[in-house]
């Protein structure tokens, strides 16, 4: 199949998809926007469609539309060069430890032909994205298809499934001062600003249970009271 006609395919697919979805009204139908897709024109067609938009700053994906489904909106422009600067499986790492059923959408007539890359390098993402993370890929020929795309999956979820709309925060891994931080403050009397204080004072953890009653004592916040709890509980016996 050419070029030409491999693109005609691609238009005839694309129009049969867009005379699956109906107009009908959302029936409260609700998603969540990240913020920064205000101008997408997606979120206008979504209005068009009447579905209840709420703006968010959304760390993972753009449109949530059930405590499982996050859905990445992508131009095929963005795709490739989400590819070239190493955004995009970094987005799919996230998407995927956040959501239980995350999706992407490419939006765009060509998402090879919009590229600078290599036919190889999209085809390769898109293997990636469904083999190594799992993520469903989607194509959207329009802002409006698009728009009527997420309107489906939110009334799968919020209609069929009874799933709630609601927006999951992505956990970053806590680097190795917040977890000497984190370790210290399950000592007792010792919040976060005595465990900022304690680090300060001994440099490691270790030290701070190395220390003796008196040592303790030298940090502000720490008087004898707090101090030989600390020890007590430091070591005394298990058993």
């Amino acid at each position: 199949m050419n070029d030409l006609n491999h693109q005609n395919k691609i238009r005839e697919d694309m129009k049969a998809l867009s005379n699956f979805f109906s107009s009908e009204e959302s029936h409260g139908i609700k998603v969540i926007v990240d913020e920064r897709e205000k101008d997408s024109g997606v979120v206008e067609e979504l209005e068009l469609l009447k579905v209840n938009i709420r703006y968010a700053m959304l760390d993972v994906g753009d449109y949530v539309v059930s405590e499982n489904v996050a859905i990445e909106r992508k131009t095929t422009k963005d795709f490739s060069n989400s590819i070239i600067d190493g955004r995009l499986f970094n987005q799919a790492k996230n998407l995927k430890e956040s959501y239980p059923q995350p999706l992407i959408i490419i939006e765009g007539e060509d998402v090879y032909g919009d590229s600078n890359l290599r036919p190889n390098a999209i085809t390769g993402a898109l293997i990636s994205l469904a083999v190594d993370f799992y993520i469903p890929v989607l194509f959207s020929n329009s802002q409006r298809n698009t728009a009527q795309i997420i309107l489906k999956i939110a009334e799968r979820e919020q209609l069929k499934s009874k799933k709630t709309v609601r927006v999951r925060e992505h956990k970053k891994p806590m680097d190795i001062k917040e977890l000497q931080i984190y370790l210290l403050s399950g000592l007792p009397y010792i919040e976060r600003t005595l465990a900022e204080r304690l680090l300060s004072r001994f440099n490691s953890p270790i030290n701070v249970f190395n220390a003796n009653i008196e040592d303790l004592m030298t940090v502000e916040g720490i008087g004898k009271t707090k101090a030989t709890k600390i020890k007590e509980v430091l070591t005394r016996p298990w058993k």
